[in-house]
């Protein structure tokens, strides 16, 4: 199933679907609700906001959130996952998944923003790293995988605190590594801990 979805300005949606093309014209922020799994094809704001809550796998095809301070939230359920081929925001994206953080994009950048959150249970780019161009990373895994982050911003990268996260962590008893690489400087602000074991 595919639902498409055009507005002038503030969406909000509560889908039982397969895939969402969602657009806004002028300013406003649009937010859905997903019953279960939901690939987002192709979403974005001509000024505003996007969260996307999914009781299943979110596949992030496409999503661009424009306007200054303008954010990307997606957060799946337990056990789900986040495929990431492409998202970017002016300000924050905060991914939030139950399950791992996939990198789903063969070539180029995964995720541009200024600020980038990563929540994971069970990996963050763990076999593929993901591509970001990020000027502030904070990244938290708790159960098994690797964190692998490669970001390309053109200047120096930080690892600190976005929202409620705070440095890069992974954690759990399932192992895993964490791999931070930036193709320009790299300043710690915050603690790197790997306590999984890897």
């Amino acid at each position: 199933d595919v639902l498409t979805a055009d507005a002038a300005g503030a969406m909000a949606l509560d889908t039982t679907v397969g895939n969402v093309n969602a657009s806004t014209s002028a300013a406003g922020a649009i937010t859905v609700t997903e019953t279960n799994a939901i690939t987002l094809a192709d979403v974005d704001t001509a000024n505003g906001s996007i969260t996307v809550t999914a009781g299943g796998k979110i596949t992030a095809t496409d999503v661009d959130a424009l306007g200054a301070g303008s954010d990307v939230a997606l957060t799946a359920a337990s056990a789900a996952d986040i495929d990431v081929v492409n998202i970017t925001a002016p300000d924050t994206i905060t991914l939030n998944a139950g399950g791992a953080i996939v990198d789903a994009n063969a070539t180029g950048n995964d995720l541009i923003a200024a600020n980038l959150a990563l929540i994971a249970v069970t990996g963050i780019g763990s076999a593929n790293p993901l591509e970001t161009g990020v000027s502030v990373l904070a990244a938290s895994n708790t159960t098994g995988g690797n964190v692998q982050v490669t970001n390309s911003v053109g200047g120096l990268l930080t690892i600190g605190t976005v929202g409620a996260v705070v440095g890069v962590t992974n954690a759990g008893t399932g192992g895993g590594n964490i791999v931070i690489v930036n193709s320009s400087p790299l300043t710690v602000a915050n603690d790197v801990v790997a306590s999984a074991g890897g």
